[in-house]
């Protein structure tokens, strides 16, 4: 009887044990950060006059900050969700009748770091003004980031309400194509060493 109850006893730890292993959690994401701003401008001599970029056209950042338990993590997934609300000077046959799209894509960290890092996403100067945004809390009022690791989720975070938003790229399909990680914008090279090193997309993700 005694050994039964203790091979029982081990049985439920050993359960315990693979349930807290599961849902241990190494890497969060702490707070997203929206911001509408001017692309960067780089110097260049050339013996022809160019035109100037317009001034008024400006790029979204969303930045993800990452805090890890882990002394180094490869091939940590970050999935992005953005609701996109058009303006209202937007119109045309693109814009739907709830005015309100999901935008996704996701990216691929390499050499994550122990400790704090940020991940950078864009939406290009051109999609912004074909959403007719104007002021950024109206134009993305959330943004979810999802962390995949080795397979599993390890932290989804909300920029603003979890109850109010829920799981909005759930109950609208979500468009991919219109994000696009740093590689793909004009803050790379040159502004790399201020994030965390991604893999370049090589197709726009299932979601």
């Amino acid at each position: 009887m005694k050994k039964m109850i203790i091979v029982v006893f081990l049985a439920v730890s050993f359960a315990f044990s693979i349930h807290a292993q599961q849902q241990r959690v190494d890497i969060v994401v702490k707070e997203i950060k929206v911001d509408l701003v001017q692309a960067p401008k780089y110097g260049v001599t050339v013996h022809k006059q160019l035109p100037q970029p317009d001034s008024s056209l400006k790029w979204l950042i969303i930045e993800a900050d990452l805090d890890s338990s882990l002394e180094w993590a490869d091939d940590v997934v970050l999935r992005f969700y953005v609701v996109a609300q058009y303006g209202n000077n937007a119109r045309g046959d693109h814009v739907p009748q709830d005015r309100w799209d999901v935008l996704a894509s996701s990216v691929t960290v390499t050499s994550l770091k122990k400790g704090k890092g940020v991940v950078p996403m864009y939406i290009d100067s051109t999609t912004v003004k074909k959403y007719g945004a104007v002021a950024v809390q109206q134009f993305i009022p959330e943004v979810v980031v999802q962390v995949m690791y080795k397979g599993a989720v390890q932290h989804t975070k909300w920029m603003r309400n979890e109850q109010q938003s829920g799981r909005f790229w759930e109950k609208k399909q979500p468009k991919s194509g219109f994000l696009v990680d740093i590689t793909k914008s004009p803050w790379w090279p040159a502004f790399s060493e201020n994030y965390e090193q991604v893999k370049p997309m090589t197709a726009a993700p299932a979601f």
